[in-house]
């Protein structure tokens, strides 16, 4: 259940920060491309959670 609650806090903070990037980038009228923010947003989000939860990769 910790780690449940783990990702979601996770999750929170990830949109949290696209969001923001996403206001900032309208404001400045800059266009950003949705494919690469959306697989930076994946990967970051895999990572906070492996080091918040202490998972290791298995290899």
């Amino acid at each position: 259940m910790a780690n449940f609650i783990k990702g979601i806090i996770v999750t929170i903070v990830v949109l949290l920060a696209l969001l923001g990037v996403n206001v900032i980038c309208n404001i400045t009228k800059f266009e950003i491309n949705q494919v690469i923010v959306g697989t930076l947003a994946a990967i970051v989000g895999m990572t906070l959670y492996a080091k918040l939860t202490g998972k290791k990769n298995e290899q």
